[in-house]
């Protein structure tokens, strides 16, 4: 099995799920209304701001990372600096989740599920290097 294409799809999913999340908020919420203090008269006022484009600059800032992610994890350092980084988050998601709601709990598990998985991706395709022998 081919553990670094498996790796690669895993990071493009991850990817195509935080785009498809940027599109949910821009569809749900596509104005806010921010209070902001005047300068000339003091009082509050509330600003409206279009999250579009800092929706469309954050999906355009996903692409690249997730594209430059998938390229980089063709080198094992890479690989073996990615695992570290989840290794730490999961910690780091198993340190709060003592004093959250229920439904955050939830979340965080699903989450470390999702981590578990994708570090075992990462473990074995650091362990099983394919044979690059030509068999003739």
């Amino acid at each position: 099995m081919d553990w670094v294409a498996l790796a690669r799809w895993i990071l493009v999913a991850q990817g195509a799920l935080g785009l498809l999340a940027v599109f949910v908020i821009g569809f749900a919420e596509q104005y806010i209304n921010v209070p902001v203090q005047d300068a000339a008269t003091g009082r509050v006022v509330l600003e409206t701001i279009n999250l579009r484009p800092i929706l469309l600059a954050a999906a355009i800032a996903i692409i690249i990372v997730i594209g430059l992610f998938t390229w980089l994890i063709g080198f094992a350092i890479a690989r073996l600096i990615y695992l570290m980084l989840i290794v730490l988050g999961g910690l780091e998601s198993l340190s709060r989740i003592g004093g959250a709601p229920a439904s955050i709990v939830g979340v965080t598990l699903a989450g470390l599920l999702f981590d578990i998985g994708f570090g075992f991706v990462l473990v074995m395709s650091l362990i099983h290097q394919p044979d690059r022998s030509s068999s003739s």
